[in-house]
């Protein structure tokens, strides 16, 4: 059996994803369990992205973020683009591990991964609100407080640690709970979602379920290799679509050119890569 991982190893892994991997393909499950069926997925270089469901492919390219760059005298009016670094083209702070203990500012770099459907999708891609939350917030009460210098808050709880294979592939497994600092890519569409989630997207003043069957946590899973959160498999009521069910298949595969068209001729293509 695995060696368990830590509180700490299970945390870092899930900030780790951008430099883990670069293209992938996967499954994802649908979690209504209707007639519609899995989405079969494709992503290279973290930028082009196809996806095959519902009977239609669709294929898309991230487009990199630009920001204004200002003179530094504060005059506002005059300011240039540019494009922001890709996140996994910075240096984050490793441990002996390997895995990453901190990322750079958010704010200086482009952090997406092409976008399918909703901000789930590329929680799970980038997992780290899994264990970093909101530093303005304090997670035992939800109420603002100053920041300490270089302070990381955890998101969530985590307890129960294990390591296991899960469909074929290293995993680490954790019972994770969010605090009131956790802080979802997108609050309408978070990877836990709950009460603490509805609670701030409430507040915001965005769309909140009329409902109260909030999970009690969530059981979430990690793939080692990459850092994607394969699975959140909510523990207690929840309604159906809390959570979400991935199978990786492949990384890092030079997929050609071609796969991102909707060309009918594809799937002959893949037809002999064990589709």
């Amino acid at each position: 059996m695995d060696a368990a991982p830590s509180e700490d190893a299970f945390r870092a892994l899930a900030r780790s994803s951008p430099w883990r991997w670069s293209s992938v393909r996967l499954t994802w499950h649908d979690p209504l369990g209707d007639d519609v069926g899995d989405a079969q997925a494709w992503i290279r270089d973290r930028s082009l992205l196809r996806v095959e469901y519902a009977g239609e492919v669709q294929v898309g390219r991230h487009e990199p973020a630009v920001a204004m760059r200002y003179a530094l005298d504060g005059d506002r009016t005059g300011g240039e683009p540019v494009h922001l670094p890709r996140l996994r083209e910075i240096d984050p702070v490793l441990g002996e591990d390997g895995l990453v203990l901190l990322r750079p500012d958010r704010d200086d770099v482009e952090d997406a991964d092409p976008f399918w459907q909703t901000y789930l999708w590329l929680a799970l891609l980038d997992p780290v609100e899994v264990a970093d939350g909101d530093s303005s917030r304090d997670p035992v009460t939800g109420e603002e407080r100053p920041l300490a210098e270089g302070e990381q808050v955890p998101g969530t709880r985590i307890t129960e640690l294990r390591a296991a294979q899960r469909r074929g592939r290293e995993t680490w497994w954790a019972r994770v709970t969010p605090t009131w600092a956790y802080a979802p890519r997108c609050g309408c569409c978070p990877l836990l979602w709950g009460e603490v989630s509805e609670w701030f997207e409430g507040e915001a003043g965005g769309p909140v379920a009329d409902r109260r069957d909030y999970p009690e946590s969530y059981e979430v899973a990690l793939d080692v290799q990459t850092g994607i959160c394969v699975q959140a498999r909510p523990v207690g009521s929840a309604p159906a679509f809390a959570g979400h069910d991935v199978t990786i298949h492949e990384v890092d595969v030079a997929y050609p050119d071609e796969l991102f068209t909707r060309s009918g001729r594809l799937r002959r293509l893949l037809s002999g890569r064990g589709r």
